[in-house]
């Protein structure tokens, strides 16, 4: 959050007054990265003095305004785009190649076969028996 905060800093073209009046140019800063003066609360009287990437700062940003828009269009751009498959018993039961086959297909989707599905498997079963007669 920190590097994100100076990497604004740095890349800004101006800066309020300090009496809020207005804006004045931002006074030259360094691009590559920023300190910021760590005091830590359990810590009184001491001070550490960390350097902050402004490249990774920035990354951070570019990162957040994606999802930022991502979560913006997520209502309308993401739900329902792309229909599921539907599963299509008849072409499973036309491609078993053994009775075992259709055996597992029935365990599988039991509750799905209807009388038409069994007709069908009995189809195959006979012409798995003529082919291999």
């Amino acid at each position: 959050g920190f590097s994100m905060q100076l990497a604004v800093y740095a890349d800004a073209d101006a800066m309020l007054k300090v009496d809020g009046s207005g804006w004045e140019p931002m006074p030259a800063v360094g691009d590559v990265y920023g300190v910021i003066a760590h005091l830590p609360s359990n810590n009184p009287g001491h001070c550490q003095l960390v350097t902050m990437d402004l490249a990774a700062g920035r990354y951070a940003i570019d990162l957040a305004e994606r999802v930022r828009e991502a979560r913006a269009m997520a209502s309308t751009a993401i739900p329902d785009v792309h229909p599921l498959p539907s599963l299509d018993l008849g072409a499973l039961v036309d491609s078993a190649r053994s009775a075992d086959d259709l055996a597992a297909l029935y365990e599988r989707y039991a509750e799905l076969w209807t009388d038409d599905i069994t007709e069908r498997g009995m189809q195959r079963i006979a012409t798995l028996t003529s082919a291999n007669g």
